[in-house]
């Protein structure tokens, strides 16, 4: 499966994957940055993206998100950000579930569009 999530407007976001959990590649610029960090709500941009109990990947995973499962923010670090789900996520984790997610394949306010 390849899957590519749009650019914005300005072409500042292009995330793109490959496979049934992918590789994503993503970037953002200082001005989505500021916008994301105003934001609390965040969203997954890839199918199979890991919730784990910490922020990294030695970390183990509590479950998958898949695109555009939701979650308010409720810690980060410098390339992680903690989650709460707003409501069941797609891959059966029940709302309230916390974990940690790479911000490489989250987006904050809405989710990026699949094109």
């Amino acid at each position: 499966m390849k899957r590519t999530l749009i650019t914005t407007a300005a072409g500042a976001f292009v995330l793109s994957l490959v496979g049934p959990v992918g590789v994503a590649h993503a970037s953002a610029p200082p001005a989505t940055r500021a916008r994301a960090e105003a934001c609390s709500t965040w969203y997954s941009g890839i199918d199979g993206l890991h919730l784990r109990t910490g922020p990294g990947t030695r970390y183990a995973s509590v479950g998958l998100l898949y695109y555009a499962d939701a979650g308010t923010k409720v810690g980060a670090s410098k390339h992680w950000v903690k989650l709460r789900l707003k409501y069941r996520s797609e891959g059966g984790l029940p709302t309230g579930t916390t974990g940690w997610v790479s911000k490489r394949y989250v987006t904050a306010c809405q989710p990026v569009p699949m094109g």
